[in-house]
């Protein structure tokens, strides 16, 4: 039977033909073809791979196509190197190369692996610039490659299966006309690849026709032989209107028909004996599958001479290439009697086992534990409910699955080796196991049968956990006790009896010679308290500690210290312990020798008091750059609070202007053991300061080296003072070289003059008469430029003589309102009581024109030009803000205009003899200088200021008869406060601390903050308190303007003075909502602060 049923499904997927021979001789040609196929999945990367191997190109021998292309590409671009770059999963291998001896690179390395992500060209024209390739092997090592073009050789499907590029060992650019040519020879190396495939294939083609012939007629001799040995009947009939005509038959058929074989071809159905009635059924089945063009399989019941036969039908339409009228149709007919009695016996057993089966799985589905059954074969034959959460698979997974194949880490394990022995020795095992792959304990019965095995098992796994923790608790617990430095024992609560105690403890306390009580259990807290007491300074204090931890209310953790008589100090701590979670069943006692704690504490605090006392900022970081240390000077100085950069890395903190030096500076220090010099850095707020840092290497007691210990001293100012002197010195360098020359032009000039003036004489013409005065005009031009040069450099003397200043503005507002364009408005602003001044007043006279012109220069559209005099005393904290100022009287003359304003790297050099930023012919760059000149040869100084776009303000400030004479101050009131306080904002370190000790001298309290953000912090902070503000407009981070605005929407009433190096408030970017007090203009002096401050508050 299972043979029968076995060439049935052969024979049912059979698609027969019959093919007519020139002896019209039937031929049964059976073709048949059974194809499996598994469907793959394969993502991008396996396509590529696949792709490639297809061509078959693979460590092939050189090729001249391939090698000429490479060739050609190096010679388009002008590279030495060349390649064509195939990639497989490990590897990249070189096809085709120029320039370069290798065959092969591994494929995480270069530079192709991108250029095929990227799927389109890719160029890097220096790869030590780019961040990505920089430190690449191919880069640093052989070959140093600097340039890399590249272009993706794709197939027709899309795929990338390597590149073909181009290499330099230097940077260089590519043209678009060379990435063309690139691309057009990456598309011929893949129509080279493409015919080297398609010749490959066809010689496959030819190979598999010659074998497929062979094989077909091989098997159209096997199935010939089948055909007639068969058991099943089978042939060919032909389908009439109302007949049946039998054309070809097989033995098996001849049998059943009780006819000899020979006789069966072309009788038809009827001459055999067959009813009408199964003839038209028969034809009704036969029309069916020509009709559905399928097979059409039926059962039919044969009863003839008292018997009973069933056979299994199955017909199927064979397609005609001839003419002929009637279809042909072929028929397999199996005898089933015996399988359908076979099978009704065998659904009346399956019947009563299920019903048994079904008793058997209600048990085991009801138990809470995991149950399954093994068969001979170790596959899965029934898993109860239990066993999803436990073996975490379905159960349906699991039917019919080998266990071994499916749990395949068990076959190394107890499972595999218990299972085996309860089969081959026929015994129940029990065991327990760890099975990793689901983290899970396993407690294990197997019981073998002769159908299998049938296990049942139990998660142990927090019971596993448990005694696991319970072993490192106690493994702990050992450890510890032999090496702790503490101290300690456990005392039960209610019988005072001690439970445990360490060798720590009694060396502590010095009981050891209490070991044998300890050892029998015999020794009580008590006995502990009075041992404790012989070497206790304050016993009452440690009795009354310790009673009171004891008390079963007190559930809290104590700590105290406890001094001892030899001068240790014993820190103890204490607890309460439960078993139950309820119930307190003792308490726990530590004791700690903190004694060298406590002295290195105190040493720390005294060092830490020590560092804080020294005005350098100190710092102390590890070798990982982790701050440990950070004095008061350093937050000062730097504006970071200690708590906010301990354990934080220094160069997050405070980031170098070059960090590069500071990396070799790093590293000279872990050589040589020191370093010493000037440094440029950021503070918190973003002010850049200089330092003068000395940085030292801090060893441990191995001599190894453990830290860098830092000390920086803010030298700014000092640098500034130094700027503005070497500036000074350039200046009159410069001026004195100018001297030089004037005096010689003056030596050239002086004969020229002379000469013309008597050649006049001489010449009556009227055109030598023109010449000779051009010559003479010119020459007395070139005086005048000679004394302006002398003017500069050594300030021309004059005649000096008192001056009301107030008579030379006059004169020189009516020569502007005179010549000046009407479309600048020019305003003159004189304070009544203006002090004389001694000087030469043609001199000055120069400075103001000469300032004048060049604010009318600067406003080539019109604008306003102010001309303001004041008296001012210059006190110590105006000195130090300028290098040539000195203490005493001055009066100050402003010419501030609204013009383009002065780019602020010209600013410093306006000042320089010939410096101009006119057109040529339009100045001689001597004006500024002059001024310069004259006001120091007056024994003033000149300050500027200047933004573009708003405009410059110069201030000349002039020495007073007065102040030459006495060279003392004033008596000049200066109202004092009452203890107001103030809040002064300024990015200047000096400006600050110089503001906030005037304040503090005439009885004001002052807070400082170094920009806006600062401030509102601290605002918000003494909100209440804070009873004006001192703001500076130009700050980083926030500007004076937006702090305003801030400081007013929190306190609309708060007095607030805006300060400024610009000239006056109109030239400083104000919000028009912002309402501000005062405005002071930078550099004032102590009397003009206060005097402003007073009438802000007042």
């Amino acid at each position: 039977m299972r043979d029968e049923e076995n060439l049935m499904r052969v024979v049912r997927r059979l698609n027969l033909g019959i093919l007519n021979c020139l002896d019209r001789r039937p031929v049964i040609a059976v073709f048949t073809r059974v194809i499996l196929m598994n469907s793959l999945v394969l993502d991008k990367d396996a396509a590529m791979l696949s792709t490639l191997k297809q061509y078959q190109i693979l460590d092939t021998s050189q090729e001249e196509a391939f090698d000429d292309l490479v060739v050609l590409a190096a010679q388009i671009c002008d590279t030495p190197i060349a390649l064509i770059n195939l990639i497989e999963a490990d590897r990249q291998w070189f096809k085709a190369k120029v320039g370069l001896n290798l065959t092969e690179v591994p494929s995480e390395i270069g530079f192709c692996p991108v250029c095929m992500e990227k799927g389109d060209v890719l160029i890097i024209p220096d790869t030590l610039e780019n961040e990505k390739f920089a430190t690449s092997p191919i880069v640093v090592a052989e070959p140093y490659v600097r340039f890399y073009a590249g272009v993706p050789l794709k197939t027709s499907q899309g795929f990338v299966i390597g590149t073909l590029c181009v290499i330099d060992t230097k940077p260089r650019e590519i043209t678009q006309k060379q990435v063309e040519g690139l691309r057009s020879l990456a598309r011929l190396v893949m129509r080279q690849l493409d015919v080297r495939r398609n010749l490959a294939q066809l010689a496959l083609i030819q190979s598999d026709y010659k074998q497929a012939k062979e094989a077909l007629h091989q098997s159209e001799h096997i199935l010939s032989s089948f055909f007639n040995s068969a058991a099943m009947m089978m042939g060919i009939v032909e389908v009439h209107d109302d007949d049946i005509k039998l054309i070809s038959a097989n033995v098996a058929s001849a049998k059943f028909l009780r006819l000899p074989h020979n006789e069966l071809e072309y009788r038809s159905a009827s001459e055999m004996g067959i009813s009408k009635e199964y003839i038209y059924k028969w034809i009704g089945y036969y029309l069916e599958a020509e009709r559905i063009k399928a097979p059409v399989s039926f059962e039919y019941v044969h009863q003839s001479s008292g018997y009973k036969r069933i056979f299994n039908v199955t017909v199927t339409a064979i397609t005609s290439y001839s003419n002929d009228i009637h279809k042909k149709f072929a028929y397999i007919i199996d005898d089933i009697t015996e399988r359908k009695q076979a099978e009704e016996e065998r659904l009346q057993l399956l019947e009563l086992e299920r019903n048994a089966s079904n008793r058997i799985k209600n048990i085991f589905e009801s138990i809470t534990d995991g149950f399954y059954a093994l068969d001979n074969e170790w596959c899965f034959t029934y898993l109860n409910k239990q066993t999803e959460p436990l073996l975490q698979r379905e159960r349906e997974e699991l039917l019919g699955e080998n266990i071994w194949k499916t749990f395949p880490a068990a076959v190394n394990s107890l499972f595999y080796k218990e299972f085996h022995r309860a089969v081959n020795e026929k015994i129940s095992v029990a065991f327990e196991e760890y099975y990793e792959p689901l983290n899970t304990w396993f407690a294990v019965h197997a019981y073998p049968s002769s159908s299998g095995l049938s296990v049942y098992f139990q998660d142990i796994t927090k019971r596993k956990q448990a005694e696991d923790e319970l072993n490192c608790q106690q493994a702990i617990m050992r450890s510890m006790n032999s090496v702790s430095p503490l101290g300690y024992y456990v005392v039960n609560q209610y019988s005072g009896q001690i439970l445990f105690l360490n060798k720590r403890f009694c060396e502590i306390w010095d009981i050891e010679h209490l070991q044998a009580q300890i050892e029998c259990r015999e020794l009580k807290n008590q006995d502990i308290i009075n041992e404790c007491q012989k070497l206790i300074v304050d016993i009452p204090a440690f009795i009354k500690g310790d009673q009171l931890r004891h008390n079963q209310k007190y559930s809290d953790i104590g700590e105290d210290e406890i001094l001892l008589k030899d001068g240790r100090v014993i820190r103890r701590v204490s607890t309460q312990f439960r078993q139950d979670g309820n119930c307190c069943d003792g308490r726990l006692y530590i004791f700690e020798d903190i004694t060298d704690r406590k002295r290195a504490e105190q040493q720390m605090r005294e060092r830490s008091a020590l560092l804080d006392i020294t005005s350098d900022a100190i710092v102390l970081r590890d070798l990982s750059n982790k701050i440990l240390l950070w004095n008061k000077s350093a937050e000062k100085l730097y504006g970071w609070k200690a708590e906010e950069v301990i354990e934080r890395i220094l160069d997050n903190i405070l980031p170098g202007i070059n960090s590069g030096q500071y990396q070799d500076i790093y590293h000279t220090v872990l050589e040589t053991g020191s370093w010493q010099g000037e440094l440029t850095k950021l503070t918190k707020f973003g002010k850049e300061i200089i330092v003068e840092s000395c940085w030292t290497l801090v060893l441990d007691e191995y001599s190894q080296p453990k830290s860098i210990l830092t000390v920086d001293t803010d030298i700014t100012q000092k640098k500034r003072l130094e700027a503005q002197f070497l500036r000074a010195q350039r200046v009159e360098s410069i001026g004195t070289l100018a001297s030089g020359i004037a005096h010689d032009l003056n030596n050239v000039l002086s004969p020229i003059l002379l000469s013309a003036q008597m050649l006049k004489n001489k010449y009556d013409s009227q055109r030598d008469s023109q010449i000779l005065s051009i010559i003479e005009n010119n020459a007395k031009r070139g005086a005048d430029l000679v004394k302006q040069v002398l003017s500069f450099a050594r300030g021309m003397e004059g005649e000096r003589t008192k001056i009301q200043l107030q008579n030379l503005i006059q004169e020189i507002k009516q020569i502007v309102e005179q010549t000046f364009p009407k479309s600048i408005n020019f305003y003159t602003d004189i304070k009544p009581n203006l002090q004389i001044i001694s000087g030469d007043n043609t001199q000055l006279h120069q400075v103001l024109i000469n300032l004048c012109l060049n604010a009318r220069d600067a406003m080539p559209n019109g604008g306003k030009l102010t001309l303001s005099a004041e008296n001012i005393f210059i006190d110590e904290s105006f000195k130090s803000m300028h290098i040539d100022a000195k203490v005493g009287q001055y009066v100050l003359l402003t010419l501030t205009d609204t013009g383009v304003g002065i780019d602020s790297k010209n600013l410093d050099r306006i000042f320089e003899p010939f410096f101009t930023t006119k057109e040529f012919g339009h100045g001689t760059g001597l004006g500024l200088s002059t001024v310069m000149g004259i006001i120091k040869g007056h024994g003033g100084f000149v300050n500027v200021s200047s933004r573009l776009g708003k405009g410059t303000q110069f201030k000349v400030y002039l020495p007073a008869v007065s102040s030459e004479i006495t060279f003392q101050k004033e008596s000049i009131e200066i109202p004092y406060g009452n203890s107001e306080l103030i809040l002064v904002v300024d990015d200047e370190p000096t400006i600050r601390e110089i503001t906030k000790t005037s304040l503090e001298t005439y009885n004001y309290q002052v807070i400082t903050a170094s920009d806006g953000i600062e401030a509102i912090a601290l605002f918000a902070q003494y909100k209440d308190k804070i009873k004006a503000a001192i703001v500076d407009i130009m700050m980083p981070n926030m500007d004076g303007s937006t702090t305003i605005s801030t400081l007013l929407r929190m306190n609309p009433l708060l007095p607030i003075v805006a300060v400024s190096g610009l000239a006056t408030s109109e030239q400083v970017n104000f919000d028009k909502n912002v309402q501000i007090f005062a405005f002071l203009s930078k550099p004032y002096t102590a009397q003009e602060l206060f005097s402003t401050l007073y009438r802000v508050l007042t």
